[in-house]
């Protein structure tokens, strides 16, 4: 029996879902700058930066800042990021050239980072081996055995001492209750 300000209410199976927030791992930085994706808000939030970077992108005056503006970084190889890279993949491919045609696509690049040695580590291997391949076959550069160790909101920090230039980084790598 639950007993709540509304009525009493019987059960056979109580689950309480309390919810779920984004786990940055006190990692102040990420929290900062990096776009998680757990809600349509923050979908939202994440698809306006990506249009943003390409809009600052047409009018940008260094190669650096071209690339910096053109690379995706997506943390954590689950089924967020795994979908997430391919999804923009496929945008880089399809969409987004037809959006900007004064934007040269093959400079875009797309990272997985993902901190074991597989991406969709919880299903099958098969899975984890197709997606690999798949998300590869897209043109998605999959990093495993990577770490983020920083992201300053320009370029993220690796736990192999390699750095990529960034302004986009995507946060599916935790979840907190």
């Amino acid at each position: 029996l639950v007993i709540t300000s509304e009525g009493n209410y019987t059960y056979d199976v109580l689950v309480i879902a309390m919810g779920a927030s984004t786990n940055f791992f006190n990692n102040g930085n990420l929290e900062k700058y990096a776009f998680p994706m757990k809600s349509t808000v923050e979908a939202l939030q994440l698809r306006h930066k990506l249009i943003y970077n390409f809009e600052d992108a047409l009018h940008t005056e260094t190669e650096e800042e071209l690339q910096r503006l053109m690379n995706v970084v997506i943390v954590g190889g689950g089924p967020t990021g795994v979908e997430l890279s391919g999804a923009i993949a496929e945008m880089k491919k399809y969409v987004l050239p037809k959006d900007y045609p004064e934007l040269d696509f093959s400079k875009m690049n797309i990272y997985l980072l993902e901190g074991t040695s597989k991406t969709l580590g919880s299903m099958s291997e098969d899975s984890s081996k197709q997606s690999a391949a798949y998300l590869n076959s897209l043109g998605v550069t999959v990093l495993t055995e990577t770490l983020l160790n920083d992201y300053d909101g320009k370029t993220v920090y690796l736990n192999k001492d390699k750095q990529i230039p960034s302004s986009l980084v995507i946060w599916a790598a935790g979840i907190k209750g």
